[in-house]
């Protein structure tokens, strides 16, 4: 995960785009000799990324039992597709951007089910929960607050801006994995921060 100062929290339509250039040349090797069957450089991808991913997922859907179910999804989806990926692109950013679809349908999919009374009572789980144990208590604090706030901003919106303020993406990458422009990626982020705000009672 990128180092940046942010809250310490501890997808099936093809993806199209992809980063350039930001892989290491250990990855590279390991997606070339994946591509060729070798079984030991799919296990290094997996290992190399299936915790970033399964975090992902899990702090997206307020679930571990849905976002293990996501991330799961995602990897068997992005090792299936494995050949369409550039040598010259970013696996981790390709993968990411399949999670965050596997985890729009994911919401799609609870909305209805809950419509419906077949969700058998599920809660999300609480951002604080979630968060690093090293967290300090004035984090743990916030995240609580926010977390009532974050659940009135739509799945797109929300997904934008946990990206962001939980997971520190760049605005590039974000965008990457939402699937759209930097303009739309900066445009649900303010639209989030706005409603978080309002239902903190502060000013934006």
């Amino acid at each position: 995960m990128p180092s940046t100062e942010v809250l310490p929290i501890s997808n099936a339509t093809e993806p199209i785009l992809c980063v350039v250039a930001g892989n290491s040349e250990r990855s590279t090797v390991n997606m070339r000799s994946a591509r060729n069957g070798d079984e030991r450089a799919l296990h290094a991808l997996y290992e190399n990324h299936v915790d970033y991913i399964t975090g992902l997922c899990v702090r997206l859907l307020r679930s571990r039992e849905r976002g293990q179910e996501a991330a799961q999804e995602a990897l068997v989806v992005a090792f299936e597709k494995l050949s369409q990926l550039r040598e010259d692109c970013s696996f981790r950013a390709w993968v990411a951007q399949i999670a965050v679809h596997a985890c729009h349908a994911h919401m799609r999919r609870a909305k209805w089910t809950s419509f419906f009374g077949l969700l058998g009572g599920e809660v999300a789980t609480p951002l604080d929960a979630l968060a690093d144990p090293s967290a300090p208590a004035h984090v743990l604090h916030d995240l609580r607050r926010v977390d009532v706030a974050l659940r009135r901003v739509p799945p797109p919106e929300r997904i934008a801006w946990s990206l962001k303020h939980l997971e520190g993406e760049k605005l590039e990458d974000i965008a990457l994995a939402c699937d759209c422009s930097l303009a739309t990626a900066k445009r649900r982020i303010l639209s989030a921060e706005r409603t978080i705000l309002a239902e903190l009672g502060e000013r934006p």
